[in-house]
């Protein structure tokens, strides 16, 4: 498992900076590590419990979901990364996030499918 956070700008999502990005193998205990690695990522951001509640159930359930479709191809990796606009910064805020997945098409990549899922976090009203 690797976690890998930056703070730059990914020019495929122009408007949208990095937060953070995590990558899950198979073989791995995921979801202790997801959770723990997403509240250190999302610290900065000052998130209310609820709503980072609510971003870390969806995280588990996609995860659950391409990590045993995942092991039943293979091997492969989920790569989990976050998003926020970069006028984001404040816990008074209420939030919304909305998430797009991304698989490897078998043909593609038969041996070693990728799965891929973005968060997009923003702060409601901008």
């Amino acid at each position: 498992m690797n976690l890998n956070e930056t703070h730059s700008e990914n020019p495929s999502a122009s408007n949208w900076q990095v937060l953070g990005q995590l990558e899950l193998m198979t073989d791995s205990q995921a979801h202790g590590y997801l959770r723990d690695q997403l509240v250190k990522i999302l610290k900065p951001l000052h998130l209310h419990e609820n709503f980072l509640n609510k971003l870390l159930l969806s995280a588990e359930e996609y995860t659950t979901r391409a990590l045993s479709s995942i092991t039943a191809l293979g091997h492969g990796h989920l790569h989990l990364v976050i998003f926020t606009q970069p006028e984001c910064v404040s816990a008074s805020e209420s939030w919304g996030f909305f998430r797009i997945e991304k698989i490897d098409n078998a043909e593609q990549n038969p041996v070693h499918p990728d799965h891929v899922v973005e968060f997009y976090l923003y702060l409601e009203g901008l």
